[in-house]
């Protein structure tokens, strides 16, 4: 094969699972693919996402009010992140 079709190999999406304070509701409505409202007021969302590391610094854009319920490898890459971030302030 000629190594020019490397180039024309699409990337793979993947499916995000997370769980949104309502406080948040103005960016999720804008943003997410499917939108599930909870009785306690928390939104269940999910998105496509191709870039990892471009999506471990959005959940972290939201701070405390977004929690990645799956899958499991960008569960431990927003940990990874978080405690990277602690050890600046210690």
């Amino acid at each position: 094969k000629d190594s020019s079709d490397n180039y024309s190999k699409e990337q793979k999406f993947i499916r995000v699972m997370m769980e949104v304070d309502e406080v948040m509701s103005f960016r999720i409505l804008d943003e997410m693919l499917e939108i599930i409202h909870k009785e306690d007021g928390k939104y269940i969302c999910s998105v496509e996402v191709m870039d990892v590391d471009w999506f471990i610094g959005y959940v972290l854009s939201y701070g405390p009010y977004m929690k990645v319920l799956e899958p499991n490898f960008i569960i431990e890459k927003v940990t990874k992140a978080i405690d990277s971030m602690k050890l600046l302030y210690k």
